[in-house]
């Protein structure tokens, strides 16, 4: 299972395992980057921030890998919608 680890300079560090290794592609690091700056800009401290963007990140990496799984069962015919 892949994992990041993300450090303090006092040695407190937090170990995240959310996300694939589909995640190791051209973009990835941006998205990354943009959702720690946007917690930045909330008002996060520089490790929360890193520590949260991260978890984020790969959570939303493991939903989609689920939906897709799930799309390819045809979910979408029982969605009660209309035309």
């Amino acid at each position: 299972m892949p994992s990041s680890l993300i450090a303090r300079p006092d040695g407190f560090y937090h170990l995240n395992t959310t996300g694939s290794p589909a995640l190791a592609v051209a973009g990835q690091g941006d998205v990354l980057s943009g959702l720690i700056a946007a917690l930045l800009a909330q008002g996060l401290d520089a490790f929360s921030a890193a520590s949260s963007a991260c978890y984020l990140h790969g959570l939303a990496n493991t939903n989609s890998i689920r939906r897709k799984r799930v799309d390819r069962s045809g979910w979408e015919q029982r969605l009660p919608c209309r035309a």
